[in-house]
């Protein structure tokens, strides 16, 4: 597939989370008063897929060289790896449960990663993911400085495919944004703006 994940991953992709699969995510984006991004945090339930499941891997992708994590704080889990790769603009994320699961048993992780100001104003938000989900809840909150005029929700096949399904979302008196899918399919989910 040669995906940035797999890149960032190496040869850890070939067993990327095959002990546990998501089955809701919730993430929540801000876009600070400049228009970049300035968090973004991620709330994961995840199901074991065999006995012993013990820990799992996230990775973010940013669209600017110069947005990097500066802080990364685990309310649920404990993190026991962060590697940022500037090459692929990437930030790796190895996160413990805590516990051994049980097969089928379930697990919360949460995190949440601030991340320095970019030169460019973000234009969109997306996650890619491999496996359906029961439910995936997106979220963008903007600065008051900078709302924007409009945003569409859209899905792609697979990275680098053309957006279909697109739709216009309305803004919220808070200032944000939200996408809930249920039977979330495989692909990458977004939001523009």
């Amino acid at each position: 597939e040669d995906s940035v994940v797999e890149k960032a991953l190496g040869a850890r992709f070939r067993h990327f989370n095959q002990e546990s699969s998501s089955l809701m995510v919730h993430d929540i984006v801000k876009v600070g008063e400049s228009g970049t991004l300035s968090a973004i945090s991620t709330t994961n339930v995840l199901r074991a897929s065999r006995a012993g499941a013990d820990r799992a891997i996230f990775v973010l992708s940013f669209d600017d060289e110069a947005a990097e994590p500066v802080d990364i704080r685990v309310s649920c889990g404990r993190l026991a790896e962060a590697t940022y790769l500037k090459g692929l603009k990437s930030l790796v994320l190895e996160i413990h449960f805590g516990r051994e699961l049980a097969k089928l048993d379930t697990t919360v992780v949460s995190y949440a990663v601030e991340v320095s100001p970019s030169e460019t104003p973000a234009t969109h938000y997306e996650r890619w993911s491999r496996t359906n989900l029961h439910e995936y809840l997106q979220q963008v909150f903007f600065h008051p400085g900078a709302l924007p005029s409009d945003c569409h929700r859209y899905v792609r096949e697979k990275v680098g495919a053309p957006p279909r399904a697109r739709r216009r979302i309305p803004l919220s008196e808070s200032h944000d944004v939200h996408v809930l899918t249920s039977r979330c399919k495989p692909g990458v989910h977004g939001v523009a703006w």
